[in-house]
């Protein structure tokens, strides 16, 4: 099953090559979508399948940032 989810990273993400490191994780586990860095951190929209999106977040969380992940809006989880 195909996932989306919406990811927000908080804390210090900017200047310390937090983007291509997403990047790296997306093309790891065959995730598609877009980084944007905000004003209040870094948005990520993932896309992939169940398991690797799954894979994907705890590897974004390893460092132990402080991430949100959300259903992008107008999506059901079923």
């Amino acid at each position: 099953m195909i996932d989306a989810v919406d990811i927000h990273v908080k804390g210090i993400v900017q200047g310390v090559g937090f983007r291509p490191f997403v990047y790296r994780m997306a093309k790891k586990y065959l995730i598609n979508g877009w980084v944007l860095n905000a004003t209040d951190g870094v948005h990520i929209h993932a896309e992939g399948e169940s398991a690797l999106v799954d894979e994907f977040i705890v590897e974004v969380d390893e460092d132990g940032r402080r991430i949100d992940v959300s259903l992008p809006a107008g999506l059901l989880d079923l």
